[in-house]
This record gives C-alpha cells, sequence and structure tokens, in this order.
C-alpha cells in the first residue's frame, strides 16, 4: 500500500432492461415461452395453465407469491418471468415438460440444471 491510501472498489452496476430484472436464464426463458405459450400472454392449457410460462395456479403461487414474493397477478408476464428464472436458479426447471426442447440453450446457460 502505497502513501496509506485504500482504493474503494466499486461494484458493477447491471443495466435495467425492459423486466422487472436482469433475467439470468433469458436464453432458456425465451426457448420455454415459445414452446409454451408461442409468446400469447392470455395462454390458457386444457389442464388450467395460465399465462405466457403456463403457470399451474399452485405452483405459482407456492413459488411466486409465496417463496419470492414477486406478486400475485398470475397473467403479468414480468412476473411469470422473473419467477421462472428463479425456480430454475434452484433447480426447478422440471416444471416445465418443453424443457426438452431447450437442450440448446440449457447447454449454453451454466446456470440451469436439468434434473
Amino acid at each position: 500500500m502505497v502513501g496509506g491510501a485504500v482504493k474503494a472498489i466499486t461494484p458493477p452496476v447491471i443495466p435495467k432492461t425492459e423486466t422487472r430484472a436482469v433475467l439470468v436464464n433469458a436464453e432458456l426463458i425465451d426457448c420455454l415461452v415459445e414452446h409454451e405459450s408461442s409468446g400469447d400472454p392470455t395462454a390458457k392449457g386444457d389442464a388450467g395453465e395460465k399465462g405466457i410460462l403456463q403457470f399451474m395456479p399452485g405452483t405459482f403461487e407456492k413459488f411466486c407469491v409465496e417463496k419470492y414474493g414477486l406478486g400475485n397477478d398470475i397473467w403479468n408476464v414480468e412476473i411469470q418471468k422473473e419467477c421462472a428464472d428463479k425456480m430454475i436458479i434452484d433447480g426447478g426447471i422440471e416444471h416445465w415438460t418443453t424443457r426438452f426442447y431447450c437442450k440448446t440453450a440449457l447447454a449454453e446457460n451454466s446456470a440451469a440444471v436439468l434434473k
């Protein structure tokens, strides 16, 4: 240390995107969105799935609302994407059956773990 001064290290600033948060698994989520709903935020599945990522209401409540505290609007695209990102980081990719179609995105994304 020269002169007794310590230079402060400033953490990098992560730029905000159009979404509420910067998604770690954006490529994988884009793939899931395409296969789950073709990008239609009003999509409804035969078994009760809802929205762009086809969340079942119980799964949405358990993870998006209770675990991650993101809000209770199951139709909100940004909440669905952010919740999916957090679930994938936590190893929850098995909630989407279309994960098998997204192997390329998975292989390129070290944060996602296929179980």
